[in-house]
């Protein structure tokens, strides 16, 4: 393309030079050129949709801190192991929160028979399969679909199971 590009200004050059507007045209594709070469160079090592697809695909399969059975997950808490039992589990939200201009957090809290716990996902490691797992052994709801609740005016909290 940039081969072209520059054998459409060699042309207009040889042709049209008495043309007044012909020079500034010249200089106007010479810096589009200029530009476009700029930003290939700049962004050549940006990954394209095989990278992002292997990216999710890792973050599905990170287990993270958390050991998973068929009927339950483990996870450690202040140095003691806990285990959630998937039928024990009473209520699950998704929290959604603004902190300043454009920052977001997101967790997941989870009561059960166990007790209340919060997993936020830039802190929690295997959050994402944890959500996977919860998907695949509790009807969870849409968000779409879960109750939505107004904390603070800034903070959402969206129930997606409820026993």
């Amino acid at each position: 393309m940039l081969f072209h590009l520059y054998s459409s200004v060699c042309f207009l050059i040889i042709v049209g030079f008495e043309n007044k507007n012909v020079p500034f045209l010249i200089i106007f594709l010479c810096f589009v050129a200029l530009c476009f070469l700029i930003s290939k160079l700049l962004y050549s090592k940006a990954g394209g949709y095989d990278d992002v697809e292997k990216e999710i695909n890792l973050e599905h399969a990170n287990s993270g801190e958390f050991k998973y059975t068929d009927d339950s997950f483990r996870f450690k808490n202040n140095k003691s192991e806990i285990e959630i039992k998937y039928s024990e589990i009473l209520k699950v939200s998704f929290r959604n929160g603004a902190y300043g201009y454009k920052q977001t957090s997101h967790g997941l809290e989870i009561i059960s028979l166990n007790g209340l716990f919060y997993f936020d996902q830039e802190s929690t490691n295997g959050f994402i399969k944890l959500i996977d797992q919860l998907n695949k052994h509790l009807d969870i709801s849409d968000r779409a679909e879960g109750k939505i609740y107004y904390i603070n005016g800034k903070t959402t909290m969206t129930t997606v199971f409820e026993k």
